[in-house]
């Protein structure tokens, strides 16, 4: 009944739920979504003046379904600390957020001290490339190696949002494992499936609705901050594309009310909640367990790392041309 008011009455009736990972309204699948939530203002600003400088045959390269850029180093250990929250929770969240790196040469250490049944927190001193919040407006993380970058956020600030989780965390196990594996696919580099220039959504989205329902309450998007999180990606030798994969948690679950074609759109999916396979083949193959395919990254990434001063203090400079002479 809902789909079939005006607009600005549709508004009147939403509830609150996220870009990044939306929750499902209760009823109807298809009415509209409420507050949609992605990065904050301030971090998605710095993300893009952060990025201004990777470029590929001319263009400015934002954001990708796995940024080479954005990676950890194969092999890595990336720390994740909490601001909040119960050794429950914190078990709950590792233990699903490990099932990404199972199959994949990258660990998630979540600093568990069997002494003590705790995991690390977020205090002064503490290191942590992953860090958990739990107090600000929905579901977002920044992507890959953003999260270590003092050009887009401090180390004791948060890097990943799970809103509420440590008061009023989603009663389906299925809605709570969907949020954390999408998040945590957002911190080991991968982005929005809708948004891959494999997916062809730029041809799907009904634009001049979907424009009008962001720009007005309770969003009040920019058309900047549409088209950041909305639009297509270039097709460009920056990005590792493969796909699409309609049934990855990294594509976002939209209401059919958003495409021209409905539900009949190739761009509807369902509310995917687990790892798909091209999922597990994906962080597989941006994280390489071969010996020789891994020595070609580290290589790579060096040679990437070092073309961008701006991002590297001299002293790093210097060890990061050491690494590379080694591997070569």
């Amino acid at each position: 009944m809902i789909n079939s008011l005006p607009i600005p009455l549709r508004l009147a009736l939403l509830a609150t739920t996220c870009l990044c990972c939306v929750a499902p309204l209760q009823g109807a699948a298809d009415e509209p979504s409420g507050i949609f939530e992605a990065l904050p203002d301030s971090l998605r600003e710095k993300v893009r003046a952060a990025d201004k400088p990777i470029a590929r045959n001319g263009e400015m390269v934002p954001f990708s379904v796995v940024t080479r850029l954005k990676k950890w180093l194969p092999g890595q250990t990336v720390r994740v600390a909490f601001f909040t929250g119960t050794p429950e929770l914190h078990r709950r969240i590792a233990e699903i957020a490990a099932e990404w790196t199972a199959s994949a040469n990258i660990a998630l250490d979540f600093g568990f001290n069997p002494t003590t049944g705790r995991y690390r927190m977020v205090s002064p001193g503490t290191v942590a490339e992953i860090r958990i919040s739990f107090d600000q407006p929905g579901y977002w993380s920044l992507v890959g190696t953003d999260s270590s970058k003092p050009l887009i956020v401090r180390k004791d600030e948060p890097s990943m949002n799970l809103d509420g989780f440590d008061s009023f965390p989603p009663s389906d196990p299925a809605e709570f494992r969907r949020v954390v594996l999408h998040e945590f696919g957002h911190a080991l580099g991968f982005e929005h499936e809708h948004q891959s220039p494999a997916s062809g959504c730029d041809d799907e989205f009904d634009w001049e609705t979907v424009t009008e329902y962001l720009k007005g309450p309770p969003n009040h998007w920019s058309q900047e901050m549409i088209d950041f999180n909305l639009r297509q990606l270039r097709n460009s030798r920056a990005y590792e594309i493969s796909g699409p994969d309609p049934e990855s948690i990294m594509f976002y679950h939209f209401e059919s009310w958003m495409f021209k074609r409905g539900s009949e759109s190739s761009c509807y999916v369902k509310n995917n909640t687990t790892l798909s396979a091209g999922d597990l083949a994906g962080i597989a193959a941006a994280y390489p367990r071969d010996a020789t395919a891994r020595l070609a990254f580290l290589a790579l990434e060096v040679t990437e790392t070092l073309a961008q001063p701006r991002f590297i203090d001299l002293e790093a400079r210097e060890i990061l041309a050491e690494r590379l002479a080694q591997l070569k």
